[in-house]
């Protein structure tokens, strides 16, 4: 499996492409609150990074028709955005990719709407994050890709919950989606050694109950629970160094 390996220039353009969804992040975690709709958030999102002279990732990428990833409750991945009103203790994972200067960037979260006490769910956002972090600990120049699905398997079953084997996270440059996968569980057959330069988006993803899924036959795109149990979502890019790892987003 080829592997691309970006040189500093590239890794600096990158950085300046995270730089700016990770502001965007942060702005949409202050402003997000109950009644405004998955279309508004949307809206907001596409503005500001178009006036980062950006462009959306996911704007009619393989046809998906909005400029991010809106998912509520259920919906584990892919939701698009709708006229939907967000309802307090709503649980949102909000997935968003930039391009700009050549290179795309890709970063996920979920967060509950007005910070509504939820324990379940914020078990889940819990053990999202937990997964990532705890797979990049002792990623560097030299170590092993499977490792990283290792990890993010142990620590959801460690929770007591289920990721998923269909759907993984990726290489990221120049193309959105790139060489390798970084799959959600540990699969010694699917690896390789990880090189300074390699830049990768981790995304654990988190069900309760059962690994179970469905794609919504309404919009063909939305990734639901099959028990229509909460779920979560967690993801970074990141470019592998000498003695570790830098979050670019």
């Amino acid at each position: 499996m080829k592997v691309s390996v970006k040189t500093p220039l590239e890794i600096q353009k990158i950085r300046e492409v995270g730089l700016i969804l990770r502001n965007l992040k942060n702005h949409l975690r202050q402003i997000i609150k109950s009644s405004m709709t998955l279309n508004q958030i949307n809206d907001i999102a596409h503005d500001y990074i178009t006036q980062q002279q950006g462009i959306p990732s996911f704007l009619n990428y393989s046809g998906f028709p909005k400029s991010i990833c809106t998912s509520v409750n259920e919906v584990l991945i892919h939701g698009v955005p709708s006229e939907y009103s967000l309802k307090p203790g709503d649980l949102l994972s909000l997935d968003i990719g930039v391009y700009k200067n050549g290179y795309h960037v890709d970063s996920a979260f979920s967060m509950i709407i007005d910070n509504i006490d939820n324990k379940k769910a914020q078990d889940l956002i819990k053990c999202a994050e937990e997964s990532f972090f705890n797979s990049i600990k002792n990623i560097k120049d030299g170590a092993h890709l499977s490792d990283i699905g290792k990890i993010i398997e142990e620590t959801i079953t460690s929770w007591n919950f289920f990721g998923t084997s269909l759907y993984c996270g990726h290489g990221i440059g120049k193309n959105l989606h790139e060489a390798p996968m970084i799959l959600n569980y540990y699969e010694p057959s699917y690896d390789l050694i990880l090189k300074t330069g390699m830049v990768l988006a981790i995304e654990p993803m988190v069900l309760d109950g059962s690994p179970e899924t469905i794609v919504d036959k309404n919009d063909n795109w939305s990734v639901i629970s099959k028990n229509h149990q909460l779920t979560a979502h967690y993801e970074h890019t990141i470019v592998i160094t000498k003695t570790g790892y830098e979050i670019l987003t």
